[in-house]
């Protein structure tokens, strides 16, 4: 039952994250949504961690917040090469523990090990684009926003031309 609540959980925190995100990008907020998935990620990261880090004790999970942290700042390449990095590191502090042989004799270790490394890359691709497309969303809106102010500001400038010329005709007649 423990498993099938945590599991549940998991599942409304990504759905949650997820509705948070879409809906503020839907109003054109983009630092909400920025908000929204920086929390939702801790959350889900939380519960995983609380959940499946007791079953493979040998696998540390906080390295996810470097590589969510890479993704969200610089993108998915940067990301990636976190998340390569820290499963190297990983696999280096599993293989040199004190006390064992460096070796890895148990089948856990090293499914634990391929399944956090999978999960490490799932993290930095899937965050990185997610990131990398709200930049351009954010990009598109400055770029649309400054294109506005510029008509604008031509439709002033245009409107002052013709106010002009209104006035210049309207002395022109009253001079006949």
């Amino acid at each position: 039952l423990a498993d099938a609540s945590t599991f549940i959980l998991l599942l409304f925190a990504l759905a949650l994250t997820a509705f948070c995100v879409f809906r503020a990008q839907a109003n054109d907020n983009h630092q909400a949504a920025i908000v929204c998935l920086n929390l939702g990620l801790a959350l889900t990261i939380s519960l995983a961690v609380w959940q499946f880090g007791r079953r493979v004790p040998e696998v540390h999970l906080g390295y996810f917040i470097p590589i969510a942290l890479a993704a969200m700042l610089w993108g998915s390449v940067p990301a990636l090469v976190t998340a390569l990095g820290v499963w190297a590191a990983n696999v280096v502090i599993v293989a040199n523990q004190p006390g064992a042989a460096p070796t890895f004799y148990r089948v856990e270790e090293i499914v634990g090990l391929l399944t956090l490394g999978a999960s490490y890359v799932s993290l930095a691709i899937v965050v990185g684009r997610f990131a990398e497309n709200l930049a351009d969303a954010v990009s598109r809106s400055k770029q649309n926003a400054l294109a506005a102010e510029q008509a604008e500001q031509q439709a002033r400038a245009y409107a002052g031309e013709l106010a002009i010329t209104l006035q210049s005709e309207q002395a022109h007649r009253q001079e006949l």
